[in-house]
């Protein structure tokens, strides 16, 4: 009987979609947090495949 209360077709999960929404983000940012912590300590070739290139960005001069 309490099958057939249930609505077909609706999520009756909502909390997993806001979970990854929420949850995803947060590690992948302290992922990448540790990664630039570590970076001092890594060899170069793998800050290259981790984080993209190693040497820092140069501008022109502004005049």
């Amino acid at each position: 009987m309490a099958d057939r209360r249930r609505r077909p077709g609706l999520d009756h999960r909502p909390t997993r979609a806001a979970g990854d929404v929420l949850v995803v983000p947060l590690v992948l940012g302290a992922v990448y947090a540790l990664l630039r912590w570590a970076e001092p300590q890594m060899p170069p070739w793998l800050t290259r495949i981790l984080l993209g290139s190693n040497t820092p960005p140069t501008y022109p001069p502004t005049e």
